[in-house]
């Protein structure tokens, strides 16, 4: 998605953008969809008999599953609609949105933490820290994100774009509180 940064920054932003937004599964499940994918074809080169070739389908199907279901964002920014996808064997599901449903756009730093755990029950833990863009809706209580960006710089540059091409305002992130949410804080 680096490529929708506008021409005053010097790139051009794309009528037609689709961007992966987040695995289903963590970064341990991925390499073990990997693992059986390579499990998978080994037993297909290696394999003697039907059987053994059959069985090899669902260690290399199970591994694709683990490894490349996905959800994501179809943005088509010339008729402003959005799809919020489920990709899964390849095939993305979802439905398209109207963009004027979401009448804001804006960036959050958001940590992702993983454990995992050895033999011996000691927890190593990965922390990914990573700037998001999202679009909102009138009370930034629903949230569609867009892009995923290693630095707040790629991040702003890509949402003050698209706010841009869309024709919708860039913001803050401030859900509304609740005056009964309110009155349990003091």
């Amino acid at each position: 998605m680096s490529a929708i940064l506008d021409d005053e920054i010097g790139r051009k932003v794309s009528d037609f953008i689709v961007t992966k937004t987040e695995n289903l599964f963590s970064p341990p499940g991925i390499f073990a969809g990997y693992v059986f994918i390579a499990g998978g074809i080994g037993l297909i080169i290696f394999g003697r008999s039907f059987e053994l070739l059959l069985a090899a389908v669902f260690p290399a199907a199970l591994g694709v599953f683990l490894s490349f279901t996905h959800y994501g964002v179809k943005l088509d920014t010339a008729n402003k609609k959005l799809k919020h996808y489920f990709s899964c064997f390849f095939i993305r599901t979802g439905k398209w949105e109207d963009v004027y449903l979401y009448p804001y756009i804006c960036i959050m730093r958001m940590n992702k933490s993983y454990t995992a755990y050895g033999q011996t029950s000691i927890g190593t833990s990965f922390t990914d820290t990573s700037f998001d863009v999202f679009l909102l809706d009138k009370t930034h209580r629903t949230k569609i994100k867009i892009e995923v960006c290693p630095s707040e710089k790629d991040a702003l540059s890509i949402a003050k774009a698209l706010a841009n091409k869309l024709g919708i305002e860039y913001t803050v992130y401030s859900p509304p509180i609740s005056a009964k949410t309110k009155s349990r804080r003091r």
